[in-house]
């Protein structure tokens, strides 16, 4: 015997249909009866069915290097240590000509040196600061 693929959303309406005025919630004395559950859940559901969220994470692990101090004439160690750069995005689609799109880059505002700009001992290049777009987009059909 297998088991059965049940979602909560299976289970809402299974309990809207057997007891649908028996209290699903009750909070102090607000109460809200199988029925009126369901109906908000799928409400919700219908709400959020365009919104999409996506988001990366860039690690860099430590990067030792070392240079010649001109002004001592010592090597010193330079570089960074460790770090990590979260970008993140949410697009909500209206219809299927409409649509809205948020990215946020370096969402924690980490600094850091992008990358060494030159050869080894040029100069150091500091990566962007935390930076967002949003843009809408319709398509003409």
């Amino acid at each position: 015997m297998g088991l059965r693929h049940v979602t909560l959303g299976d289970i809402f309406r299974r309990n809207a249909q057997l007891v649908p005025d028996r209290s699903a919630i009750v909070c102090g004395f607000e109460r809200i009866s199988h029925r009126e559950y369901l109906k908000r859940t799928e409400h919700l559901a219908a709400a959020l069915s365009g919104l999409s969220i996506g988001g990366g994470v860039n690690w860099n692990g430590d990067q030792p290097a070392r240079a010649l101090n001109p002004g001592t004439g010592e090597e010193e160690l330079i570089g960074q240590k460790s770090f990590a750069v979260v970008d993140l995005l949410a697009q909500y689609r209206f219809n299927d000509s409409f649509s809205a799109q948020l990215n946020v880059e370096n969402l924690l505002d980490e600094e850091y040196v992008s990358r060494n700009a030159g050869w080894w001992g040029g100069p150091y290049v500091w990566g962007a600061p935390r930076n967002w777009r949003m843009w809408v987009t319709y398509q003409f059909r």
